[in-house]
């Protein structure tokens, strides 16, 4: 059964599968759960959390249906998989599903200081293992280490700004080892860009090897590839160009400040943040996309790449070719040949072409055409989504493509949660430190990821670890807490 067979939206089906997975006993129960976190509602889709009486609806047409069943055992096998895995599963959740599983040693079996304990120690090892390629050694500007400055940024997206992160942390720590906010500012613009993204090339690389020895990338992964926009809203200071500031290239807010190339991994289990650059002329992003997707490929080998329509032109598809061979997917543009085969597809119906014409590419891609549930259709009304491909449509039907092109949203998440959840907010002018800002935060990000998706090297155990304190386990093993002894540290 799919989820764009049921008679009501994908993301009310989920709650309702989340509701029944957590054993909630109402649907305000369901209602609280997304006011208290609201990400989780984000995750669904919902842009604004509905009320019970709109589930209660969902849940009374989906058993009018004869669904409704359905999704509560569904729940169950989901509620099963998770245990097998190893995950804690609620008590109220284990009743009601009648799980009968022993699971190995979990947070929850153990005191809070020894989970912090593990956190720390697996904090510790990674950035001894991962920031090993980050040197400042040419800097006249050196006072801290590089772990000092990293922590500081942690610190900064905890206390929500880097100019926060000396006088929060001086509550526990030794002041003289927190750099201040304009160090690291005049340390960065030291260093050359190109320099900085070597660092963290090199970094990303060597957390490929380090995943995959916690068995991740064993395989080829599914890539998603975009850009994100981060507005400057400050004053115009420094040499012309120096600021590298563009006219925003993205739909929707008009304006100046910079562009970032990001590639993603798409699956669920191995979500993680592969690489991130600065492009300073949108007619760059395909080639920063190439370096990007070159840099995972040398690794963790690549499956197919997704790319939306904002880069629907012919320098995608030969970057695609070039590092995917015909393994890739762009979102089409309802233009030339694409609005053609839209306009002669029949309501509910695939359609396909071969060879197209398109921007000079030789060959030409072929041109897939699938109708697009309605309750994924956009405003416009359209019925069908076009893409891309040098996939075979003999061997490769429209419904596979639409499938795994859907699950590009993970792309969207990861940027949403790069810039709010372990982003540091900052007013500075400089694209070196606004680059080198969002590298750390994709570091942290990754770090969160691993931990959260693998057992940990001290004790053996699985660990659920917020955002939060992963950046506040990179404060605590970097510097050292007033009073504190080796006992304690």
């Amino acid at each position: 059964m799919s989820l764009d067979e049921l008679p009501e939206k994908p993301r009310r089906v989920r709650a309702l599968l989340l509701h029944d997975a957590w054993a909630m006993e109402s649907y305000p129960r369901l209602v609280a759960h997304f006011e208290e976190l609201e990400a989780t509602a984000q995750k669904l889709g919902f842009s604004s959390i509905p009320d019970q009486s709109t589930f209660w609806r969902t849940h009374n047409a989906l058993r009018e249906d004869g669904y409704r069943e359905s999704i509560q055992n569904a729940a169950t096998r989901v509620v099963h998989a998770v245990a097998r895995r190893g995950i804690i599963v609620p008590e109220s959740a284990v009743t009601a599903h009648g799980l009968d599983v022993s699971v190995p040693i979990d947070e929850g079996e153990v005191a809070g200081e020894t989970r912090r304990a593990a956190i720390r120690h697996w904090v510790d090892s990674l950035l001894d293992e991962l920031l090993e390629p980050i040197s400042f050694d040419r800097s006249k500007n050196l006072q801290h280490a590089v772990k000092a400055i990293i922590a500081a940024v942690a610190q900064g997206a905890y206390a929500h700004g880097l100019n926060s992160a000396r006088p929060t942390a001086s509550w526990h720590y030794e002041t003289s080892e927190i750099p201040t906010a304009g160090q690291v500012s005049r340390l960065l613009r030291s260093v050359d860009t190109q320099e900085i993204l070597r660092m963290f090339t090199d970094i990303n690389r060597r957390f490929i090897q380090i995943a995959s020895a916690h068995g991740f990338f064993d395989r080829d992964y599914n890539y998603a590839l975009d850009t994100t926009w981060v507005k400057y809203e400050g004053k115009h200071v420094g040499e012309d160009g120096e600021l590298k500031l563009i006219e925003n290239p993205k739909q929707g807010d008009k304006g100046i400040g910079w562009l970032f190339a990001v590639l993603c991994v798409m699956d669920i289990d191995a979500r993680f943040a592969l690489g991130l650059n600065l492009v300073e002329d949108k007619s760059e992003t395909t080639e920063q996309f190439r370096f990007l997707l070159r840099t995972a490929a040398r690794e963790g080998g690549v499956n197919r790449v997704h790319i939306d329509r904002e880069f629907y032109d012919g320098d995608a598809v030969r970057m695609c070719r070039a590092i995917a061979g015909r393994n890739w997917v762009i979102r089409a543009k309802r233009q030339g040949e694409a609005a053609e085969l839209l306009a002669e597809t029949p309501e509910g119906k695939s359609n396909s072409r071969r060879n197209i014409n398109f921007a000079d590419v030789t060959p030409g891609p072929n041109l897939y055409v699938y109708p697009v549930p309605e309750k994924f259709r956009d405003d416009a009304g359209h019925t069908h989504m076009a893409f891309l491909s040098d996939l075979d449509p003999d061997d490769t039907p429209a419904a596979e493509i639409f499938d795994t092109y859907s699950k590009r949203w993970s792309v969207e998440t990861l940027l949403r949660q790069l810039k709010h959840d372990v982003g540091v907010e900052t007013s500075s002018p400089y694209p070196k430190m606004r680059l080198f800002l969002l590298q750390i935060a994709t570091l942290c990000y990754n770090i969160h990821t691993l931990m959260n998706r693998a057992t940990s090297p001290k004790y053996a155990l699985r660990l659920d670890v917020p955002y939060y304190e992963v950046l506040l386990a990179i404060v605590d093993v970097v510097y050292t807490r007033r009073g504190a002894t080796e006992l304690n540290r």
